[in-house]
This record gives C-alpha cells, structure tokens and sequence, in this order.
C-alpha cells in the first residue's frame, strides 16, 4: 500500500541522513586528529620543550611537579591521535617503569587504561608491561593499576592473562 512505501521510504531517507552524519563525523574527527598535533600548529610548539622533560626524566628527578604534569600532558596529546599515539607509545612505558616518582607511575597507570579504551589495538602489544605494575614498589601504583585492569577486563578490553591471576 501507499503507507507501507512511504515508510519504507522514511526508513531509507532516515538510513541516509543517519550514514551522512556519521561521514561528516568521522571527517571532523580525522581533521581535529591530524590538525592538533601537526607540525605549526599550538600543540606543536608544546612538544619539543615536552618531549625533553619526558625523556630526561632522572635530569628533572627533582622536579616530581614538573615531571608529573608534563607527562599527564603528553598523555593527553596521545589521547588525541592514533599515530601521535604509535609514535609516543614506548616513551610512556618507559616512565612508567622507570620514573622514580610514584605519582607519575600511578597517573601513567589510569591513562595508559584511559588510552586503552580509545585505542585498543595499539595498546594491547604492550599489555604484558601494564600487568607488571601489580608489582611495583608502590602500594598506590599497584592499587591503581588493578582498579584500571578490573574496569578494562569487565568491559572486555583486556583478556585476563598471568600476573593478574596471582592476585
């Protein structure tokens, strides 16, 4: 009947818009990763003076502050694109091995799981280095590593796997 194809005609009009507004958001998102953290642009300039403090963290081992904030900062500009992201993966589990100062190991913690769900796939190779914060020195790295582990596995991100089992 004349109902039936004019709503069998809104269903497809409506499969349309909705197909057209997901391009046009997958557009915009594509245009804000790549233009954030491109060369010229604002966070650009941040990076190099960042990048220094990140990589020479026992050269500021007596600034925590400074350390603490710049590599939270970091964090955020990976959260922003995925070859930013690639490209910064091992710095951020280095400091989070390494770096003498607990807050920045218990901050790496609940940012690495904030990245995992956003990038999954890129930060699954390096799942192994995540579960070996259960057991670091430090009772609040430990505790945060397991609070972000619990939320990934229960939301099926992260696949239960050897040390956590110990627990």
């Amino acid at each position: 009947t004349k109902d039936e194809k004019s709503s069998k005609g809104n269903i497809e009009e409506d499969l349309a818009v909705g197909a057209s507004r997901d391009y046009e958001l997958e557009l915009a998102r594509e245009s804000v990763e790549k233009n954030l953290v491109s060369p010229g642009s604002l966070f650009a300039s941040l990076l190099k003076p960042l990048l220094h403090v990140c990589r020479n963290s026992k050269s500021f081992a007596g600034h925590p502050r400074l350390m603490t904030n710049a590599v939270m900062c970091l964090c955020k500009m990976m959260y922003v694109s995925v070859e930013f992201c690639d490209e910064h993966l091992q710095l951020l589990f280095t400091l989070l091995e390494q770096s003498p100062h607990v807050q920045v190991r218990a901050n790496l913690s609940v940012a690495l799981g904030d990245l995992a769900l956003r990038f999954p796939n890129l930060i699954e190779p390096w799942s192994h280095r995540f579960f070996e914060r259960l057991n670091d020195s430090s009772p609040k790295v430990r505790k945060n590593t397991l609070m972000v582990l619990m939320h990934l596995i229960l939301n099926d991100m992260v696949k239960i796997k050897g040390p956590i089992t110990e627990i």
